[in-house]
């Protein structure tokens, strides 16, 4: 089992390849245990990610990626502090 990191959904208007049920049971047919889903300067995905996470028995890390200027920054959370910090930034955007 290993984590993935960075991955774009749908909700990533533009970039996001796949839908979240595809994508969900790709990372379970592959050993994937932990995912961190980075839709681009959203979070709005992220209910329906946590559910279908839970649905297949893999570990939901909450992040977005922060772009500027063409520049991307990941900015995972590690509590419901960040995951306010997080939200505070998207807003501000």
């Amino acid at each position: 089992m290993h984590t993935r990191l960075g991955l774009y959904t749908a909700y990533s208007l533009q970039w996001g390849p796949v839908g979240i049920e595809r994508l969900f049971a790709r990372l379970k047919k592959e050993g994937v245990s932990r995912v961190a889903i980075t839709d681009l300067d959203n979070l709005y995905g992220y209910p329906a990610c946590r559910e279908e996470a839970q649905s297949v028995g893999i570990d939901l890390i909450c992040a977005a990626a922060l772009t500027e200027q063409g520049e991307v920054i990941h900015a995972f959370v590690q509590d419901q502090t960040g995951y306010e910090r997080l939200c505070l930034l998207l807003s501000l955007r």
